[in-house]
């Protein structure tokens, strides 16, 4: 392992301590394997579907049907704890990325 491999080693190890990076890393876990996030999902994509097939004077039902199922999912507790901590951990990123921009 060369010294730069070593060095990146011990910057990500004490990244990954951080505490908004473990909380992060939890509520990533819990937002991808919410079985309530997945039926949000799965209904919404169904719901889209759906609205390919309904007559014209039903549409518009169908819309609001979609953006209320979207609602609840951007509202969710989950999903709104998600949002918030990857903004926090994309912002301490950010130096990091910007050492490698050209």
């Amino acid at each position: 392992m060369t010294d730069l491999e070593k060095e990146a080693s011990a910057v990500a190890e004490e990244f990954f301590k951080l505490p908004v990076v473990k909380k992060f890393l939890m509520a990533k876990d819990e937002y991808q394997h919410s079985k309530r996030l997945k039926k949000y999902r799965d209904d919404l994509v169904q719901a889209k579907r759906d609205l390919n097939h309904l007559p014209i004077e039903k549409q518009a039902e169908g819309v609001r049907k979609i953006n209320k199922l979207q609602k609840d999912y951007d509202e969710d507790a989950i999903v709104v704890t998600y949002k918030n901590l990857k903004e926090k951990v994309e912002i301490l990123l950010e130096p990091i990325r910007d050492l490698f921009k050209f």
